[in-house]
């Protein structure tokens, strides 16, 4: 890596030319001096170097009036300089970061990646809010990385990424498929009507009840499966019955009725 006084040996003399330059005829076009300063620098364009991509992009952006009195005086050299020292800062940085340390990395993942809700809408405030954290805790560079893969990849695709990394991502849609499969407090409920069900069905034909024991539970139809089924929704609104899967509610009832 190029230190500061690298940077400054190197430009320095290119810029006092730049200036003598001027001094010597002022009426010189500024995009013919740029060009004999960018050769004495033997680059072609300014795009190769970030010091001189940004000090040829102030003075570009300048009016000739700032920009000849820039040229004529030492604010030029006090312009380069502060980009050289800035330059060589952020290069420290970054390199100093690179070396992070992949356990740490791995563990900050793992303790925030959650915080994203595997939704489309919340995931640029969070991919805006992860950035910033991670660069915080010195973790930019592994971040960058990975909202660079995530970005582009739908909500799904973005969740079996995050799996692949350790993380695990509970979208809205799975936490309801979650609750739907759990047994439910409406599902007990609807167990406890058993003997509703039974006293509807009664004894099938040719069949007797007999005295102290329960009544035996006869194959019904489908259509009396199903009048028995919205007898109980209807005297049951407010339980939640309604929330159960039908191919549930077809298993409840299979299960009262005796017929598994």
């Amino acid at each position: 890596m190029s230190t500061p006084d690298d940077v400054w040996e190197w430009i320095s003399k290119p810029l006092e030319e730049l200036k003598k330059g001027y001094t010597d005829d002022p009426t010189q076009p500024w995009a013919e001096r740029r060009q004999t300063f960018l050769q004495k620098l033997e680059l072609s364009d300014a795009s190769e170097d970030p010091v001189v991509e940004q000090l040829l992009e102030r003075l570009d952006e300048s009016s000739e009036a700032d920009r000849n009195r820039i040229l004529g005086s030492d604010e030029l050299d006090s312009m380069a300089k502060q980009l050289v020292q800035e330059h060589g800062a952020s290069q420290e940085a970054a390199e100093g970061e690179a070396a992070y340390d992949e356990q740490v990395w791995q563990t900050y993942l793992e303790e925030n990646g959650p915080e994203w809700d595997g939704t489309e809408d919340s995931w640029e405030e969070f991919r805006t809010w992860f950035a910033y954290d991670a660069g915080e805790h010195g973790l930019s560079t592994p971040a960058a990385e990975l909202l660079a893969l995530l970005t582009p990849q739908t909500a799904a695709e973005r969740i079996a990424t995050f799996a692949e990394y350790g993380v695990t991502i509970t979208a809205p849609e799975q936490a309801d498929w979650a609750d739907e499969a759990a047994p439910a407090p409406a599902e007990e409920e609807l167990g406890a009507q058993e003997p509703a069900a039974q006293a509807q069905a009664g004894p099938g034909p040719g069949e007797q009840e007999e005295p102290g024991l329960e009544t035996q539970r006869p194959d019904l139809t489908s259509e009396q499966i199903d009048t028995i089924m919205k007898e109980v929704l209807a005297k049951n609104k407010d339980k939640g019955f309604e929330k159960i899967p039908p191919a549930r509610r077809k298993e409840l009832m299979d299960q009262v009725l005796g017929r598994r």
